[in-house]
């Protein structure tokens, strides 16, 4: 259950990039939430690798619309990692300008589902520090209410989008 919520929270929060914030960054305000955060992203990425730097320049020179040229490259930047920890869900979540409290109040709790779906994942579950190397052991509850946990974030991450994304298209 906790390793396809997790996924399924991944998948939406990559939908979302791939759909809403393109949209965000051409139609939005030039100091909106999402569009610093887009400025600053590339400002520090081309600032710590003059190699990206020059590449992009290469690439916005010779395309016909720089802007969606670097939009794009941002996109995949965004995108091309699997958001597999509290930190990388939250991390997105603020290149929407959305706050991490609106989204959770359980920090830790969100922690610790993360580190026991990475467990699962790339450690099968053993416990190593048990005898005959067990497998860790956890409750149906702690499944149902980690997994709900996800639901209710994925939710709140899909409404914050679609409220600026509609405040956008309104103004």
């Amino acid at each position: 259950m906790l390793v396809f919520a997790s996924s399924g929270l991944d998948a939406l929060i990559k939908q979302l990039v791939n759909d809403a914030l393109p949209e965000l960054l051409a139609r939005g305000e030039r100091d909106s939430g999402p569009t610093a955060r887009f400025r600053d992203f590339v400002r520090e990425k081309i600032e710590r690798d003059e190699k990206l730097a020059a590449r992009l320049i290469a690439e916005n020179v010779t395309a016909a619309s720089p802007q969606s040229s670097t939009i794009q490259w941002y996109i995949r930047e965004l995108t091309s990692n699997s958001l597999q920890s509290k930190d990388q869900v939250l991390q997105i979540a603020s290149f929407f300008d959305i706050k991490s409290n609106v989204l959770t109040d359980d920090f830790d709790g969100l922690k610790k589902l993360f580190d026991a779906r990475n467990e699962i994942i790339h450690e099968m579950d053993i416990n190593f520090t048990a005898t005959n190397r067990n497998r860790n052991q956890r409750t149906k509850k702690f499944a149902v209410e980690s997994t709900n946990h996800l639901f209710a974030i994925a939710e709140k991450f899909l409404s914050e989008v679609d409220n600026l994304c509609s405040s956008i298209s309104q103004a």
